[in-house]
């Protein structure tokens, strides 16, 4: 790993308490790693960041490694229990919403231009971003409870109620996706799939994946936020991309001519 230099250095030394605290947010969600092993993924997440910082990008660096501190976490995660995050709906949660803030970094307008947006452009992008994590954690509590899960016994019989609705609204605007979105959401949030793994499943590159499922969940947050109030319109249309052309089972093996052994 490359060395850092002493500015680089003193970014890192001020943001390590931040890891440090991080990894114990996270820890609960990630029961079977400590919170050991998530702060070392952490640091070494932190000083690849440092690495990577522009400090003429306009962007404190505390949020610029923020993200990708995270998915070192997340990802240490993974490696330690693969299966288990599969059945994890914590894990597919933060798996998702960390897709989405990698997305939204990638389509932050560009150091060397300058942010074109106004204030309340910015704010009503921050909003966004904001119910499409929720929509995403949303769309994991659609599956099946976990199985090492128990129930909260004191939570809040109204807030259970405005839940259900949520999820009913949510799963009915789930049941009109095409084949394709319902490709993504089936790979993400049922099956626990990252977003490289579903890419090479459907022989897609991972940015393409990324792309589609950014579309999707902004389109049903968009269509919560339109059923909670009658006063929000639905979005207007976005242009599609290229479908992805996904099975949605895996292919049938090859067969033979009539009358051969594979027939």
């Amino acid at each position: 790993m490359t060395a850092l230099d002493a500015a680089q250095t003193r970014l890192v030394e001020a943001c390590v308490p931040k890891v440090a605290a991080l990894a114990k947010q996270l820890s609960p969600r990630m029961p079977h790693t400590t919170v050991e092993e998530l702060r070392s993924a952490g640091y070494e997440g932190l000083v690849q960041a440092a690495l990577r910082y522009d400090p003429g990008c306009g962007v404190p660096f505390a949020a610029f490694s923020h993200y990708r501190v995270r998915g070192a976490m997340i990802d240490a995660a993974r490696r330690a229990a693969p299966e288990i995050r599969r059945r994890s709906r914590a894990m597919r949660a933060l798996q998702a919403t960390q897709a989405l803030l990698e997305h939204a970094e990638r389509h932050r307008p560009s150091p060397e231009i300058g942010d074109p947006r106004t204030l309340r452009e910015r704010v009503a992008a921050a909003a966004e971003l904001v119910a499409q994590t929720t929509a995403a954690v949303l769309l994991t509590k659609l599956t099946p409870q976990d199985p090492e899960t128990v129930g909260d016994p004191e939570s809040d019989p109204e807030e259970l109620l405005a839940q259900h609705q949520v999820l009913t609204q949510l799963r009915d605007a789930v049941e009109r996706c095409s084949p394709d979105e319902r490709v993504l959401i089936e790979g993400l949030y049922v099956e626990g799939l990252n977003m490289r793994e579903l890419a090479e499943r459907i022989g897609k590159n991972v940015s393409t994946v990324s792309r589609h499922h950014a579309k999707l969940i902004a389109r049903l947050a968009r269509e919560l936020a339109a059923r909670s109030s009658p006063r929000v319109p639905l979005a207007a249309p976005v242009p599609d991309d290229p479908p992805l052309r996904a099975p949605e089972h895996p292919p049938a093996p090859a067969r033979g001519p009539p009358g051969s052994p594979d027939s």
